[in-house]
Formats: structure tokens, sequence, C-alpha cells
């Protein structure tokens, strides 16, 4: 495939927007992966015609990471503050889903993704310290990073998904080389630079997987500044 190709079928591209929810739908492995930005109102997860369910987590299961300022989600019911970079793990059958920010001026920024589920798993808030910390890299090597573990056995118990947050020293660019390989696992990664970087590489990335699924149906979606 041409690099024209790949990113028509690979790259979703606008995930974030002011009081808009946006989803992608990948055939490939059945991830939805998304972005919300409740600036002004509220936002509703909802079930959507693709998922041919009464609701959207009626199957599936959800993670959810808030990459900006600090946010609440209501699950059920129950609220649960979302500082920056705090993770909420969301178990099959959660009916209400509803994403809000503190302050318009700073609002959350929630990045999302959510896999296919046979069970429940109990709902579990994950802030950034209570993840599982990994130190690598080097700056010599222009790799130095800190992966935050959240959603993994051991942290957070989950049906499938797998999800973390990687975030790269000052001159630091993403992972090593070669690149590294997963044969069992979809993967969805979104990328960002803070603003106000310019050019500068991405602080911030998001990976989760699908664990497992065969190795033909392995996909990567990149979403670069």
């Amino acid at each position: 495939m041409t690099t024209t190709q790949l990113r028509e079928q690979f790259l979703p591209e606008n995930l974030f927007a002011d009081d808009t929810l946006t989803l992608v739908y990948s055939h490939f492995d059945r991830i939805v992966a998304g972005g919300a930005v409740p600036k002004t109102k509220a936002l509703a997860i909802e079930a959507a015609e693709e998922l041919a369910s009464d609701y959207f987590l009626q199957r599936r299961e959800m993670g959810i990471i808030n990459i900006g300022g600090n946010g609440l989600i209501r699950a059920d019911g129950v609220d649960y503050p979302m500082q920056k970079y705090d993770c909420l793990y969301l178990g099959r059958g959660t009916r209400e889903i509803l994403l809000c920010s503190e302050n318009p001026e700073v609002p959350a920024c929630f990045y999302l993704n959510s896999t296919p589920a046979h069970r429940a798993c109990p709902t579990v808030h994950i802030p950034k310290d209570k993840a599982i910390q990994a130190a690598l890299g080097s700056g010599t090597d222009c790799n130095e990073r800190v992966i935050y573990k959240y959603i993994l056995p051991g942290n957070a118990e989950s049906c499938h998904l797998v999800m973390g947050l990687t975030i790269l020293a000052e001159g630091s660019v993403w992972n090593t080389m070669p690149c590294g390989q997963t044969k069992n696992a979809a993967r969805k990664f979104w990328r960002a630079s803070p603003p106000g970087a310019g050019g500068r590489p991405p602080t911030w990335a998001a990976p989760a997987c699908f664990w497992p699924v065969p190795p033909a149906t392995m996909s990567t979606a990149l979403r670069s500044p």
C-alpha cells in the first residue's frame, strides 16, 4: 500500500473538537477509538447503529484517559473525578456514560478505546500515580520516556483491553528502532504534541491493545499533529 492508501485506511483525523464526541470504528478488529472535548456541555456516549446494541457497552468494555483539563465521568450514577492523565476503566454492562469538564476555559480532553467483551469486569478509576510506571530509553538515543500502564492484569482487570500512556522526555521521539512488533494483538495509537509545541516531537502517546486476535487482523492507527 502507498502512504496515501495507508493514511486513508488507518489514520483517523480530527478526533478532538469542542463539544463533540468523535468515534472511529475499525472493522479489522472491532476496536472503537475516539476523542471527546466537553467544553460547554456534557457529552454522552450512547448506542451506535454500527454496534447493533441497546447501549454502547452492552457487549463491550472501554478505557478512557483524560489528557486535558480537570473533568468528570459519570458512569451509572457514580461520579469519577478525572484529573490530567487519569484513566477510567468501564466494564461490560455499564449503561450511562457522561463526560464533563470542570472549567470550559480549560476543558477536559478524553481519549477512549473500546473493545468487544465476553464478560463483565468492575469499573476502576486509575489515577496517574496508581499506574505501573516504567522508565525506558535515554537522551543519547533520543528515546527517553516513561510508560504508564493503566489497564492490564495486576492493576486493573479487563476482558481484552490493555491500555496505557507514554510520556516522552524533551527532545525524544517515539520508541526505538527497529520498531517493536506484537504478533497476536491489534493496536491503536493516538499521538499529539502539547499546545504551542510547533514541530516538536509528540509528548503524549496513548496506546491500546485488543488481545488476543489473529495476526492477520493487526492494524495500527496513528493520530499526529
